[in-house]
């Protein structure tokens, strides 16, 4: 939700004005500039302006577009400028079109962030954001990322003086090199520059458009920027945002792992899963799945290469080895010749890599290319219409393939500005870009679906253009969130969920740590995660989720802010706080919107030298109708709401305010009440229901596969089924090992088949690849089974890897050529040296059950659940019709009933519930 506070915040009066305007082209490679000067008045009253400046060889057009908004504050001035400029010299160039804003003389500040500001000086000054070589995965190191050329990360600049501002912002949609500056010396001024190239393969030819939106308004000190932030995200600007048909409850982010092999994982508050191990689990429990895709590029290992140990292989070899993994994923034969970005020679650029495959390339995904088209394709049947797994939600991109490309074909394909490089004196494509419109391709594609897009990037570089066409944004980030990181997301991405995955060695992270990370993330309605060491693939068994030594601990901080977190970001967060603190030290942020019942402020603070000292701090509230209240959520403080509000916050410290009438705030507390047991009720749900998911099994390919009955012995048993060559069915997972010698495995499985045509092959078998621990791989050890019509068939394997073993994937494969039924059952993978123990989980398809004792049949599980939906009903009613003693009554007997139990995590978990309701509902009655 995108909150347009400014339209009831800004103030009044009318704001001065640019006294003048000026536009400047510069050619780069000849060094050449000139400026036409413009009448400023324009910015208010609108027009047009049409120059061919002096020895450019260029036109200049300017449109200056007065606009205005509904309910638009007394002296706002806005102006949408659409530019326009065209080569008349018949060669290629670069240029750069800069837009000076001269003010009036003062003592200007320019916003560094949404509450910094600095004064103006000699020195100019922005906050600008490298081009980036490598997408914004935390394995590409700092050091690996060159800087290319730099652009503004906030989509806007603004300077102020005594209460009044001037802004430039650029639209979110729009693709292009912005830089916004200010200046103070000689004279005051805020400028805009864009960097572009003209050339043959822009569209159209030799010609390039952008716009710039003008604003000047009034506001209090140092809140310029965020009353301005809204100019770039007008629907009119090319902002994108819808609401999903379904959307899901927000919520944390899991990284893989089947979130039906943690108990009572309701109390974590998962809102999405990415990977899709198990999507009927997750949509019992009210979660979004998502598939997952690695939109970064492609890893290719070269068969007999050792890596790290002997010079490269010959560029032919290594470039077919990246053709041969891009056909299996797309299905386009010899596609990396024609896709994969190109340097400066016209070579396929690629890097050594040292842990998901022997090298790493990017590909210019642009949907009009043969591999992006292929690979959106793809995608979209897999979300949309593919039948197995049922319920995935939407599409997770693994990171966006970013770099510089300089292939011709890839220039011409390009819908957006093409770059210049100044060293070469030719274009350039940033393929960022060329990603984003293959992410802005499938979102419109999802559009009226219900589908959801989401993406990782930890720079958030990529959400300075990619925003507007991700559902989810999220970022692997360290467990210290800074305040500038934390306001960029909110000013990029305005009231979308962010989610966050920590990655750390968690052996050294305390509860209390954990507990300030929580706190700082919730203050900003980022919605907080949990992974492991960095990179993931060379540190098996780091994941904070394999460890219920760690997320046990940290349980009763879940149940604490997440379900915070998640309100507020419902709310939606509103650039413009209707709050500001008088005295003390703290940092406000507002969620929701003047037509909620609620409005949220949340106070924060930095570390200190003592951590344990209170600060006072008085906040001047908006003016409420009494009586209104002011609700602490954390404590449960209630105060009266007049135009102040005095409290005490410690180092590191949060309060979440609630605003709003009592009966207002007495109905969000007994709604959180029943959240708490509707909670409850979706996990007992989804546990009954896990015997029907693949889990741990994921599906493989497009048909995926299905539990069916009976197996080889009766029970369950793995189907697959495709009535067409071509596609790919079957089940897959991964388990991990981390030998510390080489030991032979054994591995086995049975099969059947109906009607299977073609060939004995690879592509209906038991299909296993190992990894090495030091990253190196043995793949395609295979178990093939005979096509045609046959009952239950066995078929054994013994593998001798050559090194320690870290993890092993285990396929049951039907794809390719083949069409018709098969099924699988009694998969094993064992020790040579242990037979009888098999390490693959759920290799006969048996579900794991009786692991929830309130999930079961027993007489008292299903009375203490009655119980609960009692207090559901209760809490359901308005607040004047609630029966208070009832209520009580029913809590009291609960807490004796789960007294009595004997269900060890599952009672602990009961009593956490009813504490919690108990304190909802008491609450809400002192609400009234």
């Amino acid at each position: 939700m995108i909150v347009p506070a400014l339209l009831v915040c800004a103030g009044s009066g009318v704001a001065a004005l640019p006294e003048s305007v000026g536009w400047t082209l510069v050619d780069v490679g000849e060094r050449r500039s000139a400026t036409v000067e413009d009448d400023a008045a324009k910015l208010v009253d609108g027009g047009e302006l049409q120059a061919e400046p002096e020895g450019m060889g260029l036109r200049l057009e300017v449109r200056y577009q007065k606009t205005g908004l509904m309910m638009q504050p007394a002296g706002l001035r806005l102006c949408r400028l659409q530019a326009r400029v065209v080569d008349q010299s018949g060669r290629d160039r670069g240029l750069v079109a800069r837009l000076d804003l001269r003010l009036p003389a003062g003592q200007w500040s320019w916003m560094q962030d949404l509450d910094t500001a600095v004064p103006l000086g000699e020195k100019p000054l922005s906050n600008t954001a490298a081009l980036r070589e490598l997408p914004g995965l935390p394995e590409f190191e700092g050091g690996e990322r060159p800087d290319y050329g730099r652009y503004s990360a906030y989509p806007l600049g603004t300077v102020e003086q005594g209460g009044e501002y001037v802004a430039l912002a650029r639209p979110v949609s729009q693709l292009a090199l912005v830089r916004f500056i200010g200046q103070g010396q000689p004279s005051p001024r805020l400028t805009a520059e864009l960097d572009f190239a003209l050339s043959e393969y822009t569209n159209p030819p030799r010609e390039a458009a952008f716009e710039l939106w003008f604003a000047a308004g009034r506001v209090a000190p140092t809140r310029s920027m965020r009353d301005a932030l809204m100019f770039a995200h007008l629907p009119q600007a090319g902002a994108v945002g819808r609401q999903p048909m379904e959307a899901p409850r927000p919520g944390g982010w899991m990284p893989f792992w089947d979130l039906s092999k943690i108990p009572n994982v309701d109390e974590f508050g998962f809102g999405y899963q990415e990977g899709a191990p198990n999507p009927k689990f997750d949509d019992a429990l009210g979660a979004a799945s998502f598939v997952y895709f690695h939109c970064a590029g492609e890893f290719a290992n070269v068969e007999g290469y050792k890596r790290g140990t002997e010079p490269l292989p010959p560029y032919e070899t290594i470039i077919a080895a990246f053709n041969r993994v891009a056909q299996e994923h797309s299905g386009v034969a010899n596609v990396w010749d024609v896709c994969g970005i190109q340097d400066a020679e016209g070579k396929i650029a690629y890097r050594p890599e040292r842990t998901y495959g022997d090298f790493f390339c990017q590909a210019c995904v642009d949907p009009d290319l043969p591999y992006g088209k292929a690979m959106a394709d793809r995608l979209v049947e897999r979300v949309t219409t593919t039948k197995y797994p049922e319920g995935i939600d939407g599409c997770y991109y693994d990171g966006i393939a970013a770099g510089l490309d300089y292939a011709p074909e890839h220039l011409r394909a390009a819908n957006h500005l093409l770059l210049w490089d100044g060293n070469l004196n030719r274009p350039v494509n940033y393929n960022l870009w060329s990603s984003i419109e293959w992410a802005k391709h499938i979102y419109d594609r999802f559009a009226g679906t219900g589908k959801l897009t989401m993406l990782n990037d930890c720079s958030l570089v990529s959400f300075t253009f990619a925003g507007p066409y991700i559902d989810v944004p999220g970022g692997e980030m360290s467990l210290y969130l800074q305040r500038d990181q934390a306001r960029l997301i909110r000013a990029l991405l305005m009231g979308k969920p962010f989610c966050t995955l920590v990655k750390a060695d968690f052996t050294q992270v305390s509860q209390p740590q954990m507990e300030t990370y929580m706190r700082r993330c919730t203050a900003y309605g980022i919605l907080f995660g949990f992974f492991d060491i960095s990179p993931s693939g060379d540190h098996p068994g780091s994941s904070y989720w394999e460890h219920p030594e760690w997320y046990d601990r940290d349980r009763p901080l879940f149940r604490r802010y997440m379900p915070i977190a998640s309100e507020l970001v419902s709310a939606g967060w509103r650039a413009l706080p209707p709050v500001t603190v008088e005295e003390g030290a703290a940092f406000v942020e507002s969620f929701g919107s003047g037509e909620n019942p609620l409005q949220y402020v949340t106070l924060s603070t930095d570390p200190a030298t003592d951590p344990a000292q209170e600060r006072a701090v008085t906040v001047a509230l908006p003016q409420r109708k009494e009586p209104d209240l002011a609700v602490e959520l954390l404590t449960g403080r209630i105060e009266p709401l007049s135009g102040r509000l005095a409290t005490e916050l410690t180092a590191e410290d949060l309060q979440v305010w609630a605003l709003g009438p009592p009966g207002a705030q007495a109905q969000a507390c007994l709604a959180r009440a029943r959240d708490v047991i509707e909670r409850r009720r979706q996990y007992i749900e989804a546990t009954r229901a896990v015997g029907d998911s693949l889990s741990p099994w994921g599906g493989y390919g497009e048909r995926g596969g299905k539990i069916a009955s009976p197996g080889r012995e009766g029970g369950l048993c793995l189907m697959a089924a495709k009535d067409q060559p071509g596609l790919s069915a079957g089940a897959n997972q991964t388990i991990s090992v981390t030998h510390d010698a080489p030991r032979k495995l054994i591995v086995s499985a049975w099969s059947k088949a109906e009607n299977v045509t073609g060939n004995k092959d690879h592509d209906y078998s038991l299909y296993v690849d190992c990894y090495y621990t030091d990253g190196t791989a043995i793949y395609g050890q295979t178990v093939d089974f005979d096509p045609g019509t046959h009952d239950w068939q066995y078929g054994e394997r013994t593998i001798e890897p050559a090194k320690p073993i870290r993890n092993i994937n285990v396929y049951l494969l039907f794809r390719g050529a083949h069409t018709g039924r098969v099924w699988f059952d009694d998969v094993r993978v064992a020790l040579a040296d242990d037979p009888d123990k098999n390490l693959l989980p759920r290799g006969g398809f048996e579900p794991d059950r009786g692991r929830s004792a309130i999930a079961g049949g027993s007489p008292e599980a299903t009375r203490l659940n009655e119980e609960f939906e009692q207090l559901a009903d209760l809490a359901g009613r308005p607040p004047e019709g609630v029966d208070w003693a009832q209520a009580q009554r029913t809590l009291d007997g609960i807490d004796q009933f789960i007294a009595k139990t004997d269900w060890g995590a599952d009672t602990e978990r009961s009593r956490r519930d009813a504490e919690d309701v108990r304190w909802h509902i008491e609450l809400a009655k002192a609400c009234l």
